[in-house]
């Protein structure tokens, strides 16, 4: 590759007018400090694909801002998590300009000799995040500073190759993050037309017309301390559906060389009801065939986490097989609409129900197989239940749908990644 530049990440960023530094120190903006609106302040838990994620971001005032301005983000800007997981990092974009680098970051400004998305591509390389793990220091917690960043070897092509390249990988990350925000609508959907039918109870009468606006006949439920439809009852999950455990045995070892037999684990499920595939837990066929043996799940059924993040659930979408590791539920459902049951378990009954059955252990909650059996869901009429299920169907499946799309996207994105950067792809 004609031009290529060999030099240190460090060296680049001072020779291009850019800067490395530290994000500010707990000694400059305390707890109090957090407001409920103003400036985002960008922590890595707000690091996601390399993007900021505004979910659950926390704010600081104007005015510590100004203060401490020289932590505000700029467009092209990287900003590093420092502790933990060192390979966490987002990229700041037009809409982000003038954000926060928090506590916990370092702020990386490439300067002129590097294209920003370019740098954020080789940086998420699996060599270059190898070496940042091997330099990271900490006895019990690796940590990262400006001069493991500055060491980072460098090799690439010059910036107009460089932007020519992270165009390309642009396109499926842009695409990525469309994909994304039609998902979290579908989910908006799904979750209003639930509650409108049964948290409200404004679904459609005889009449056509909302049942409980309308006067629609109500009593009290002692259970979930609120009124709901004549004639409708709690009925227990067991008798509606199989509630299976994970084995307790030993984890089995990651099998390197099948492609074929794995198991679900924790991080695979989402908070949003999707699964990430992107990492299979791959075992050998002897110990598929152990860890299967109470189970092996399938389109429509729900898995649950028992520990960690607690009872986060996502359902099996079409073309799954396989089985489900350590802290892991699996409930199967039986005489009941399947994506009515799927629907309801992120309704405000079932998720209070789940509050209180929590296992309140020595160091962490958790929420076993035999608080999943406590639960209790709304049983209403077959006919209505119908008819909920052929409007929610294709929701879930289009997010479905979608997810796999960016599976595939994802696939062919850290495919190209490699070969774009080590020259044995080249863009025109």
């Amino acid at each position: 590759m004609s031009n290529q530049i060999n030099s240190t990440l460090g060296n680049l960023v001072k020779e291009g007018g850019g800067i490395i530094h530290t994000g500010p120190f707990g000694s400059q903006l305390h707890a109090e400090d957090y407001v409920a609106q103003g400036i985002p302040c960008i922590m890595p838990a707000n690091m996601k694909d390399n993007r900021v994620d505004l979910s659950n971001i926390a704010y600081i005032s104007e005015a510590d801002a100004q203060r401490l301005s020289k932590y505000l983000v700029k467009e092209g800007d990287i900003v590093y998590s420092r502790r933990g997981n060192v390979t966490l990092k987002a990229l700041i974009r037009k809409n982000e300009v003038g954000y926060f680098c928090g506590t916990g970051c370092l702020l990386l400004r490439p300067g002129n000799l590097l294209d920003s998305d370019y740098l954020t591509y080789y940086l998420s390389t699996p060599k270059i995040q190898s070496w940042i793990i091997s330099q990271a220091i900490g006895a019990t917690m690796p940590n990262l500073n400006t001069g493991i960043l500055s060491r980072i070897p460098f090799s690439g092509p010059e910036k107009s190759v460089q932007e020519k390249i992270s165009s390309t990988l642009r396109a499926i990350d842009d695409k990525l993050e469309i994909n994304n925000r039609i998902n979290a609508e579908l989910e908006a959907m799904a979750k209003a037309l639930y509650d409108y039918w049964f948290v409200q109870f404004d679904f459609p009468d005889a009449n056509g017309k909302p049942y409980k606006t309308s006067g629609g006949k109500m009593e009290y439920n002692a259970t979930l301390k609120r009124e709901i439809p004549a004639g409708w009852n709690l009925k227990p999950i067991v008798e509606c559906c199989d509630v299976i455990d994970c084995l307790h045995s030993k984890k089995p070892v990651l099998n390197y060389t099948s492609d074929e037999y794995y198991l679900l684990q924790l991080e695979n499920i989402e908070d949003n009801g999707l699964l990430d595939m992107s990492m299979k837990y791959f075992v050998s066929h002897d110990d598929y065939i152990n860890w299967t043996s109470r189970i092996e799940v399938k389109q429509h059924d729900i898995v649950m986490t028992n520990a960690g993040r607690i009872a986060a659930f996502a359902q099996i979408p079409e073309g799954i097989k396989c089985g489900i590791g350590r802290n892991i539920t699996a409930i199967r459902p039986k005489n009941i609409k399947k994506n009515y049951f799927f629907s309801a378990l992120s309704g405000m009954d079932i998720q209070s129900q789940i509050a209180r059955n929590l296992d309140h252990g020595a160091f962490f909650k958790s929420f076993n197989v035999k608080g999943i059996k406590l639960l209790k869901i709304i049983k209403t009429d077959n006919g209505l239940e119908d008819k909920f299920e052929s409007l929610i169907t294709p929701v879930i499946e289009k997010r479905q749908r979608v997810q796999h799309e960016n599976q595939m996207l994802k696939e062919l994105r850290d495919w190209l990644l490699p070969l774009l950067m080590n020259g044995q792809v080249t863009v025109k």
